[in-house]
């Protein structure tokens, strides 16, 4: 049987089944939370209540430097452990989607571990409500993600360093790919040539290259033969205005 992250939470919090009916691969709740705390991402279960008491953490809380003991004992509230700068918009996720009667959602905050280490987690919740209709407690499945935001920050930083470099020319620089494929140009090349980057990107280089047709072939085989080629061309302004060389 392949068990998913989703299917076993939907099997955990009863989710299509009848309420305190336990899901029929387990022969009890003991089995249930083994198999819970062997997963890798960490459980919680959060009471609807101020700074959400945990009523159930996983062993691999461990890894965040936490004790499930010191959450179910509620020494530690679980909004302890999220980051102060992140815990409002955690607080008005979690209120929006209860007012809206969102039964799933996913949030992404940076919590702190036990020694002040801060990491990113995806936050899968599911919120179980009672026969009253009153919400009883959020069940999280939380997985750190830190290097995946880690490597989006520093992709970001290298983007930001690439634009200003491009964007220092005070050349027109286009950027191609093999097939002649438009990937970016630097701010004077919009300037000159009339075009809004949106537009730009959206042409072919035949559109604003007089001789692209003839030689961009010829061109890109000696690129690839001698590294880098020098020669002049001339550039046609928006609307077929008049050249730019």
């Amino acid at each position: 049987m392949c068990i998913t992250e989703k299917s076993l939470q939907n099997k955990f919090t009863g989710k299509g089944q009848p309420e305190k009916e336990l899901p029929d691969f387990f022969e009890s709740k003991e089995e249930l939370k083994l198999l819970l705390e062997s997963i890798p991402p960490a459980i919680f279960i959060r009471k609807a209540e101020a700074g959400f008491p945990v009523e159930f953490a996983s062993a691999n809380v461990s890894d965040l430097g936490y004790e499930p003991a010191d959450f179910k004992a509620g020494k530690i509230l679980y909004a302890d452990i999220v980051h102060p700068e992140d815990l409002e918009a955690f607080n008005f996720g979690v209120i929006s989607n209860s007012e809206r009667g969102i039964k799933d959602y996913t949030q992404e905050y940076r919590i702190l571990t036990k020694r002040g280490k801060v990491r990113w987690v995806e936050d899968m919740t599911h919120i179980q409500y009672g026969k009253n209709g009153r919400i009883s407690r959020y069940f999280g499945i939380v997985s750190d993600i830190t290097p995946r935001k880690e490597l989006a920050e520093k992709l970001e930083q290298e983007e930001r360093k690439f634009s200003s470099l491009l964007n220092s020319s005070s050349n027109i620089v286009i950027i191609l790919d093999r097939h002649g494929k438009l990937l970016e140009a630097n701010e004077r090349a919009y300037t000159c040539l009339g075009y809004s980057r949106e537009e730009f990107l959206k042409l072919t280089p035949a559109n604003i290259d007089t001789r692209y047709g003839n030689q961009f072939s010829r061109q890109v085989k000696k690129i690839s033969q001698e590294r880098k080629i020098t020669f002049e061309t001339n550039y046609l302004k928006k609307k077929t205005g008049p050249l730019f060389r």
